[in-house]
């Protein structure tokens, strides 16, 4: 399956543009594998995340992020703290503010205010202190 028919877009983002995200090897393979999946389920259609009915609602897979939380004994999480966990990793590898709001689909203003938290660890910022003094 190529990555192309892999990639699709959520209908009726706050901002009405369509957003595009790049995605790793890895998460496409588990998107393949995914989709397999589906279509042995005999669920045909556009989307990845699907069941009988057609694609899934964001309080289904709101659901299913919290579950899997739970079931891998780690604190639970709701989609906007991935997200922001994501752009402040982005934000902490030197990913720039303009790419990084890009990516998420905000703008920097927004990005910066309410999704960009400090994520390094203790270690790196004695290794930056380490270089400054």
């Amino acid at each position: 399956m190529e990555e192309r028919e892999l990639l699709k877009y959520a209908l009726d983002t706050k901002t009405g543009k369509e957003r595009q995200f790049p995605l790793s090897k890895k998460a496409l393979s588990i998107l393949r594998e995914v989709k397999k999946v589906e279509l042995q389920n005999g669920f045909l259609g556009e989307y990845v995340f699907q069941n009988e009915d057609g694609k899934l609602h964001s309080s289904s897979i709101a659901h299913c992020i919290r579950y899997k939380c739970i079931q891998a004994g780690i604190p639970e999480k709701s989609i906007h703290a991935l997200r922001r966990t994501l752009n402040s990793k982005l934000r902490c590898a030197g990913v720039s503010s303009v790419v990084a709001a890009s990516m998420m689909g905000h703008t920097e203003e927004v990005n910066d205010s309410n999704y960009s938290y400090d994520v390094s660890s203790m270690d790196y910022k004695k290794e930056i202190i380490s270089k400054i003094i």
